[in-house]
């Protein structure tokens, strides 16, 4: 029964998610089948189970008896009935909490209108419209939903007026056009923004009309069309990205300076996307040399999530789990990534919580400088199956690879530099060219600095070969090659007197 697509749909969802969808079961609407009350039945018992940790759920031969009517058991192919109409149920209430979010009054005006379009009360449609008009101007929107909505609305009163007005010259086809106008600025901001990720990950990717998309956006930015504060701020975000500068620092306190500025003019969830891209650029400018950034990358980490900004339905994903305590013990601020490991490990999304609680437990230790703590929380992790996700599989080869390096057990630590590589080879198809590349420069300093280590152990090579090897790999380390793990390999450099 836990395998099925059911239960692991009803997995996911919060108290408050069950209980909305509770009325969508006692809903005949939606449970219109012959089936009402065994549907009911099916459907407390396994939320029961599944709110309550301690409880198992059913099987499929006592769920025949326990959703029955009377004393009769049901067959195998009823159950399979009733777990296929609960499932259906289910995607309809998933689908309606999609539509729900950012649902307001101007697009339940607009709807309306359009169903008295539909029946020919165009008095009634026009009320809608004008209702629609007054809303827009009070609403704050997502991105592409506000200028959609009005142009929504401008092309519904220029039907309007056609039917009212047959003269060509007394139409109301400019406002229509602006409208439009300003929707298709916000969508080729999304293509841009869909660009500029995609050169990321193959930066050898030129689009035949990059050029042109620049073009059309400066002219729709002198036109006026970004004048709204959510597209204004949407650009700045990308512009953030596109425009290269000597000073990162200055240039992501300056957009966090307008997102301060101009926040209560923002809807919610357009905040949470801007805040994401400041945070993901001080991770970018990091990752390729810019470590002046990590400092303001964990400020931004903690404020945001002491704000809810990084919470999703209650939950918190991993990878911003990950990023939170990492961030955190990478200034070593270790009492507030204790915070975060102790007190909020058990609000992580997904099948992997507690195997990323031993993990981020182990991190913790070996920051610390508490290896074998480090080393234990480690072994224990192990007993646990891998993760689902190829980018925490490869943070626990990183993990094991400093275990090891801290330890001077170079026989093992060569090991594992091994078993990193053939791993990033087995799964060479799921990583981007560079995310890869920066990955094994990370294997090749490891690797450089343990051989270093152990000639100088060995004395194999004087003070001054020593010095220029030393200095060779802090050169290259300085480069602005992206690699993985730079700061860290920088600060074992510098203390081997680099």
């Amino acid at each position: 029964m836990k395998d099925t697509t059911l239960v692991r749909t009803l997995g996911l969802f919060s108290a408050q998610e069950f209980e909305e969808l509770e009325a969508f079961v006692q809903s005949p609407f939606f449970n219109n089948g012959s089936h009402f009350n065994s549907l009911n039945r099916l459907f407390k018992l396994l939320m029961d189970a599944l709110l309550d940790d301690a409880a198992e759920l059913p099987d499929r031969r006592a769920l025949s008896q326990l959703v029955a009517d009377g004393d009769k058991p049901v067959s195998k192919r009823y159950i399979d009935n009733l777990i296929a109409e609960l499932l259906t149920i289910t995607r309809q209430y998933i689908a309606w909490k999609g539509m729900q979010h950012n649902w307001g009054p101007a697009q339940e005006a607009l709807l309306n209108a359009q169903f008295y379009e539909q029946r020919g009360a165009f008095r009634l449609k026009e009320r809608m419209l004008n209702r629609a008009r007054r809303s827009l101007g009070k609403e704050m929107h997502a991105p592409l939903e506000g200028p959609l909505l009005r142009y929504w609305l401008e092309d519904s009163l220029f039907q309007l007026e056609s039917l009212r007005n047959n003269r060509k010259g007394d139409l109301n086809l400019p406002a229509v056009i602006e409208s439009l106008s300003a929707f298709y600025a916000t969508r080729l901001l999304d293509l841009a923004l869909l660009q500029m990720q995609q050169k990321r990950v193959y930066p050898d990717y030129e689009p035949q009309w990059d050029k042109l998309l620049k073009e059309m956006r400066a002219v729709f930015r002198a036109q006026g069309y970004f004048g709204s504060p959510t597209v204004q701020l949407m650009e700045e975000a990308m512009l953030l990205f596109e425009q290269t500068s000597e000073q990162p620092l200055q240039q992501v306190e300056h957009f966090l300076q307008l997102l301060d500025k101009r926040q209560d003019e923002l809807p919610e969830q357009t905040l949470k996307s801007l805040a994401t891209f400041a945070r993901n650029f001080c991770t970018w400018q990091c990752n390729i040399g810019h470590m002046e950034l990590y400092p303001l990358r964990f400020q931004l980490y903690r404020d945001h999530f002491e704000r809810g900004w990084l919470h999703v339905n209650a939950k918190i994903p991993q990878s911003t789990f990950l990023n939170l305590t990492t961030s955190a013990l990478m200034e070593k601020e270790l009492e507030w990534a204790k915070h975060i490991i102790e007190d909020h490990a058990d609000k992580v999304e997904g099948e992997d919580q507690e195997k990323l609680l031993h993990y981020s437990k182990a991190l913790y230790h070996l920051t610390a400088g508490e290896l074998e703590e480090a080393h234990t929380w480690f072994k224990t992790m192990l007993s646990y199956p891998k993760f689902n996700d190829i980018n925490l599989n490869s943070l626990v080869y990183i993990l094991e690879i400093k275990i090891y390096y801290y330890k001077g057990e170079d026989i093992q630590l060569m090991n594992c530099l091994n078993n990193y590589r053939m791993y990033l080879r087995r799964n060479d198809r799921y990583y981007a060219q560079g995310n890869r590349e920066r990955k094994f420069r990370f294997i090749q300093f490891v690797r450089g600095l343990t051989e270093l280590q152990r000639d100088i152990r060995h004395k194999l090579i004087g003070q001054e070969a020593a010095a220029e090897r030393l200095s060779a790999l802090k050169q290259e380390l300085s480069a602005p090659q992206p690699v993985t793990e730079r700061r860290w390999l920088l600060g074992e450099v510098e203390g081997m007197g680099g």
